[in-house]
């Protein structure tokens, strides 16, 4: 049994969730060119499709799953993480500049420092993408 639903958009994976969450007769959301449908169980209630046609009304698909937000937060983490690899990379390479044309303990100092730094936020850029890949 299906139930149509007047939704003009959906977050397919939300909307599972929260009808899941609720209404134990429903299977799944089907979406094709004839709109988008709540699948339940032949024996599903009144009650349950009532549940469902509530729930997919209150529906908003501008919301994310715990899931999808954990995809979005770690896109960002690996967006900042990449401009702190350039900018690291930009400020190594004018200091190794710095220390090739003048090449005394002066320039070497701030040279090292840059590499401890940097590697240190290597270590732990690497430390986070590798917890979060488990």
């Amino acid at each position: 049994m299906e139930i149509n639903t007047q939704l003009a958009a959906v977050n397919i994976d939300l909307l599972h969730e929260e009808v899941k969450a609720s209404v134990s007769a429903f299977q799944g959301v089907v979406l094709d060119r004839d709109g988008i449908r709540l699948a339940m169980k032949d024996d599903a209630s009144q009650a349950d499709i009532d549940a469902a046609t509530r729930i997919a009304g209150l529906h908003n698909p501008a919301m994310l799953t715990t899931e999808q937000q954990e995809r979005v937060q770690g896109t960002a983490n690996v967006d900042d993480l990449l401009g702190k690899i350039n900018k690291a990379l930009t400020d190594l390479g004018a200091k190794q500049a710095t220390f090739q044309a003048a090449p005394t303990l002066a320039n070497a100092a701030p040279l090292l420092v840059e590499i401890s730094q940097d590697l240190t936020g290597v270590l732990k850029a690497l430390k986070h993408v590798l917890k979060n890949t488990r």
